[in-house]
């Protein structure tokens, strides 16, 4: 079945049939004495009265089938109707009152007019304002969802950032403690024959402590020499002149800076090429006392 198709009424009757049944209630109620049309009029009056206006609306429906050409309760109808705001309907029962012979107050139907036009007016302005809000719902809510996805960016920034700088702090701490193990391995490998062991450090380690600061190498104090008396020579006996270490020819050497942080083996590594001549450093400079008292700015002879 289309919407256009007509809805068929094949229910079956209750009784004869007959389509009187309004009539001859209206014909009972008169052979006893009752004034059906009478009685609902008024109790329709004091109901609308007492602001009861959806049963005093029910009596006049009651009436108005009783009698459908009774003009004064079209009337009461459209007046209740418009107590109601119901302006249309109100209108049409004030049609059905003039064209039942009544005559109609032209100031109450322009009232209940300009109140279905004013109704009218509200209820496009009422639509134009929820189609204003309903976009302005739509545009908070794409806001909404841009912002999210801008806040669910930032945080993996903020993650990955934080990553980088756990990293940092990770590779800062591994080069200390490596440089430390090596400004210690230098303290007590220097003075010794055997060249201090380098350490290797892989490209993954060496890339994050890239400008990592230096630590500066701790002021080391030359050991206090003890002669004992045995070594002494005797009294009268000639002084034993020890003749001074030779040293190269000034045409023949050149001077190095002592920075921080450097050690015998480190400078002949950058000097020669290689950590081996260490021991060379430590002859042609004789006031190293054994390659332990390198001081950051100190003038080393390079052989």
């Amino acid at each position: 079945m289309t919407a256009l198709d007509p809805i068929p009424f094949d229910e079956v009757p209750r009784g004869t049939g007959t389509p009187h049944g309004v009539k001859g209630i209206a014909s009972v109620l008169d052979s006893h004495g009752v004034d059906a049309s009478s009685d609902l009029y008024d109790e329709a009056v004091v109901l609308a009265r007492q602001g009861h206006l959806g049963r005093s609306r029910d009596r006049l429906r009651m009436l108005l089938c009783l009698d459908p050409h009774d003009a004064a309760a079209h009337l009461l109808l459209a007046k209740v109707f418009g107590s109601q705001q119901r302006w249309s309907d109100a209108i049409k029962e004030l049609d059905a009152a003039q064209s039942c012979g009544m005559r109609v107050d032209p100031t109450l139907r322009g009232r209940l007019e300009a109140a279905r036009d004013d109704s009218r007016d509200d209820a496009a302005r009422n639509e134009r304002i929820t189609a204003r809000t309903a976009g302005e719902v739509n545009a908070l809510r794409e806001e909404a969802r841009r912002l999210r996805a801008e806040n669910t960016r930032l945080e993996r920034i903020a993650k990955e950032e934080t990553d980088k700088a756990r990293l940092w702090m990770s590779a800062t701490t591994a080069a200390a403690i490596i440089g430390l193990i090596g400004l210690t391995m230098t303290l007590v490998f220097g003075g010794q024959d055997t060249p201090a062991p380098t350490i290797e450090l892989s490209p993954e380690i060496l890339a994050p402590v890239a400008v990592a600061p230096q630590v500066e190498a701790p002021e080391v104090v030359a050991p206090e020499v003890v002669v004992p008396d045995s070594a002494l020579p005797a009294p009268g006996a000639a002084p034993v002149v020890t003749p001074p270490a030779p040293t190269a020819p000034p045409s023949q050497a050149s001077t190095y800076t002592v920075r921080s942080g450097d050690s015998l083996a480190g400078i002949s590594g950058k000097v020669y090429g290689t950590e081996a001549r260490w021991k060379e450093l430590q002859d042609a400079n004789p006031s190293l006392n054994g390659g332990i008292a390198l001081q950051p700015g100190m003038k080393l002879v390079v052989p």
